[in-house]
């Protein structure tokens, strides 16, 4: 009765342990004002669950509890009932769990544990209950762990096929049960895909073609029809984005030789951002050399973010390692662009058995770092023996850095802001001011566009949509264009942040700036 918590917590867990609390007092523990108390009395009422009909109501009732810990225990406390008990509460357990919060990832993910082997017969009722419409993540959390069995996969198509939910919903479904599905008789499944597949709606037969090929099945008629129909479509502009992608979806199972024409052309620049971004997925997947070296050779054509996922896929996939090493070694891609931390630079210098891989990438970097300007490094190094000027380093900051930096309250913010810069090392900073290609953040790197009127914009992407461009130049100006307006766009391959500095600085005023970045803001 104690109005302190902790005591109360602590005093119904030392009674339990020493005598063991009946029904009626782990009852009025479970009715306490504190959710905290609620959820750990949960845990002791769990040995009494299947044996007090009252204490198994009390757990299934805290399933709409007001807190979202509660709710998520008692989940947790009814995954220790044994099966055959679960059976007797399913259809209260049905009418609890469709008032869940759809965003309760937790609570849902509890509810599946406890739901256990009857995943699929949950699933099929609410399927079937067309008065209520229960969150979409718990149908797919369900749908995940019934695909675990042949009867379960059988039991759930069979539902789809008869129900009302939306068509994306049933996708949904589709993707978990195609995710979760660990082994299955494709034939004795096969007449339920097809009753599916008879509403000819695109997105279920794509993704009942996904479930055919985990199946070995061979894919229906209507989805190499359909497919074949979409190469044609994934291009037309005339069409809407989301479904161009759709379609994009729609060839994902037609072999390379038959749609490698259409993914290229959908990673021009011109195109929809997710058209690209999808287009490079199915284009990762095929075990093509062509595929890496025809991604070089349109390199400087790429988006920003594309080129994101394309270095990936040149590095993270050994095939494309030759196309890849080509591209560094002739400048078609520059070696600053593919972000070569110390885990990207070692997958090439150590983590591959192909020797000439190896030989190659040292010849470009080392384990240590990657250096492009060591000519120029070694003859400022004289600097870094000198004392410098914090004063005379401002002015060496403003006449030459403030253009694009940031640093403190001076600068203006085009390139990365200084803010962490004196934590780096003199001989850091040195390699970093001269060497600024050696490895550069992709969204810091140089674009030329040049639009149809015939004027040139040189800046970084500061932003990119499906519609427009926006280019942030020198000194800080931002010009937007509209693509339809672009003539041509292109990577320039280089950091906005110049070579040669150096040019214009003696040892002593690069031992100025560099005292003024370690110092400069106190």
């Amino acid at each position: 009765s104690s109005e302190n918590e902790f005591a109360k917590l602590h005093s119904l867990w030392i009674l339990n342990t020493e005598i063991g609390l009946d029904e009626g007092q782990l009852m009025t523990a479970l009715n306490d004002a504190s959710p905290n108390i609620r959820e750990s009395v949960l845990l002791l009422a769990e040995p009494n669950l299947a044996t007090s009909p009252e204490l198994l109501k009390a757990c299934l009732d805290h399933l709409t509890d007001v807190n979202n810990r509660v709710r998520m225990q008692a989940a947790l406390s009814l995954a220790t009932l044994p099966q055959e008990k679960f059976s007797e509460i399913r259809l209260q357990l049905l009418t609890n769990i469709q008032t869940l919060n759809p965003d309760d990832d937790w609570n849902i993910a509890a509810i599946t544990l406890a739901a256990g082997d009857q995943s699929a017969e949950l699933l099929v009722s609410l399927l079937n209950n067309n008065t209520q419409s229960p969150p979409v993540n718990l149908l797919n959390s369900f749908a995940l762990s019934a695909a675990k069995t042949k009867a379960g996969l059988q039991s759930v198509l069979s539902a789809l096929a008869n129900s009302s939910i939306s068509v994306s919903t049933k996708q949904d479904i589709l993707h978990q049960l195609s995710s979760g599905m660990v082994s299955a008789n494709g034939k004795s499944v096969e007449p339920f895909i097809s009753a599916l597949e008879k509403s000819n709606e695109l997105g279920l037969i794509t993704e009942l073609a996904t479930l055919r090929s985990k199946l070995g099945l061979s894919p229906s008629s209507q989805f190499l029809k359909l497919s074949r129909e979409a190469l044609n479509k994934v291009l037309d502009k005339s069409l809407a984005d989301s479904m161009r992608i759709q379609q994009l979806a729609t060839i994902e199972l037609l072999p390379y030789k038959e749609k490698a024409n259409v993914l290229f052309s959908c990673l021009n620049s011109a195109e929809p951002l997710k058209l690209q971004e999808n287009a490079l997925r199915q284009l990762a997947t095929y075990n093509e050399k062509e595929i890496g070296q025809k991604i070089v050779g349109m390199w400087n054509e790429l988006s920003p973010q594309t080129r994101r996922y394309a270095s990936d896929l040149l590095l993270y996939i050994e095939l494309h390692h030759d196309a890849l090493l080509t591209g560094l070694e002739n400048g078609t891609i520059n070696i600053g662009e593919m972000n070569f931390d110390l885990e990207r630079r070692r997958t090439l210098l150590w983590w591959t058995d192909n020797e000439d891989t190896k030989r190659r990438a040292a010849k470009l970097f080392s384990d240590s770092g990657v250096t492009n300007r060591q000519e120029a490094i070694d003859k400022m190094k004289p600097a870094l023996t000198l004392k410098g000027s914090t004063e005379n380093g401002a002015n060496v900051f403003e006449t030459i850095c403030a253009n694009c930096h940031v640093y403190g309250t001076r600068g203006k913010e085009v390139g990365p802001a200084l803010t962490e810069i004196a934590r780096k090392s003199r001989e850091t900073n040195l390699h970093d001011i001269l060497d600024p290609n050696a490895a550069v953040d992709p969204k810091y790197i140089n674009h030329r566009l040049e639009t149809k009127t015939g004027a040139v914009h040189i800046g970084i992407v500061a932003a990119e949509t499906d519609q427009q461009i926006t280019i942030k130049k020198m000194g800080g100006e931002t010009v937007t264009i509209t693509k339809a307006d672009v003539k041509a766009f292109r990577s320039l391959g280089t950091s906005l942040m110049m070579e040669g500095l150096e040019n214009s600085m003696t040892h002593q005023d690069m031992a100025d700036l560099l005292a003024y970045l370690q110092n400069g803001i106190q």
